[in-house]
Order: C-alpha cells, then structure tokens, then sequence
C-alpha cells in the first residue's frame, strides 16, 4: 500500500508477462528488483487488475539457497501438503517433467482451500518468483553442485513452457530476479536463452519523478 514510484515498470512487467510463461528482470545490484516483484507486481496480481482471473492465482517466492532442488521441492510441497522427499526426488530424477508437480501442486492447494469447483475446472497458474537467482553461482556453486543447478534450472524452464491441464498451458509464471553482472552466467545454459532474448526485462534507476512518487506518495 505505501509501494509509489514504480507504477510504470510494474505496468511494463506485466506486459512481458502475459507475453510469455518465464520471465528474467535484471538490473545492478541495488536497483529495486526486489521490490517490485515483492511490492508491486505480486500485490497487483493479487488485485487482478492487470491479469484478469489473476487474484484466484497462487503465489509463490524462493530463493535458490545453497540448494536450489531442495529448496524448490519444499516449497511446492508445502503448497500442496505433500512429502517433500518425494517431490525432490521426483524433480531430480525428471526435471524435464516439473510441469507435473507443479500442475498437482496447484490442484491439490485447491482442493485443501476447498472453494473451488471441479477439478477439470481448475484454471489457476502458480505465479513462482525466484528472488536473487544468483545463488544458484554464488552460493550453490562448484563442479559437485552442476548437476542441481542444471536440473533447477530445466525444472523452471518446464514448469512455464511445458503446457499441463485441460487449457493447454503451462502451470506457471515464472519470474527470475537476477542481477546484471550474473547474465554472462545465465547464458551458459540453453534452456534460459530464450527468455533471456525474449523476456528480459531491465530495472534501471528511479527517473526524478518516480523518486518523487517514492517519497512522497506514502
């Protein structure tokens, strides 16, 4: 509510949104990305003002850690009430296939909220945000953890292009935070090129209007 100064990006990002299923916000360190996935773009989908049929949508935001895999499978399996173990053994054994989990995630959060209908009518997308994707190099780096790395990263990619469900669509928007002097290390793997030619989005610093808004408009 006293979020002022980013109403423009917000508006852009959600552009590049409905554009496509993975999306990549970049920037220097320091220039707000953070904040406007955490503070602007979550809380506007929430609204659903920008997105229609958007405030029903999950959401969800992580940090790699020093175990990305790990981190993931625990998360989704405290969204969808099920064993964590499992779901990171599945993610390991078959990122390609995270699309799935995420997919039984979404519908059994539902079926627990129990304010849905059907399940065939379940429509939702999980919205994932992963804040200071850097971690994957910074803090789950070294030749023993390339493995992890490489399958967090095919099960992201998989969880927001690999359609699931009746409506033909991927299960989730997935948004990477990460900073500017970590793209050359994004580069390294094939299956973020595409969102980095495609859904890049940059953060850049506040105009003098927008550190007005900032500052003035709590």
């Amino acid at each position: 509510d006293v979020f002022y100064g980013r109403e423009r990006l917000t508006a852009e990002l959600f552009g590049k949104l409905a554009g496509t299923g993975l999306v990549i916000v970049t920037g220097a360190s320091g220039a707000g990305k953070s904040s406007l996935l955490r503070a602007g773009v979550l809380p506007a989908l929430a609204r659903g003002l920008q997105l229609p049929g958007t405030a029903s949508w999950p959401r969800m935001v992580i940090t790699p850690t020093r175990d990305p895999l790990t981190e993931l499978a625990t998360h989704l399996a405290a969204f969808a009430g099920t064993d964590a173990a499992a779901v990171r053994r599945e993610l390991a054994a078959h990122p390609d296939q995270a699309h799935i989990s995420v997919r039984q995630a979404v519908i059994a959060n539902a079926v627990r909220r129990a304010d849905r209908g059907p399940v065939s009518s379940y429509a939702e997308r999980l919205v994932l945000v992963v804040d200071q994707f850097e971690q994957i190099f910074t803090l789950a780096s070294g030749e023993e953890r390339a493995a992890e790395r490489q399958s967090f990263v095919i099960a992201l990619r998989a969880a927001a292009t690999y359609p699931a469900g009746s409506a033909g669509v991927p299960p989730a928007l997935v948004v990477l935070a990460v900073r500017g002097d970590f793209w050359d290390r994004c580069a390294g793997y094939p299956e973020l090129t595409s969102a980095m030619q495609e859904g890049q989005f940059v953060v850049g610093p506040m105009t003098e209007s927008d550190l007005r808004r900032a500052i003035t408009g709590p």
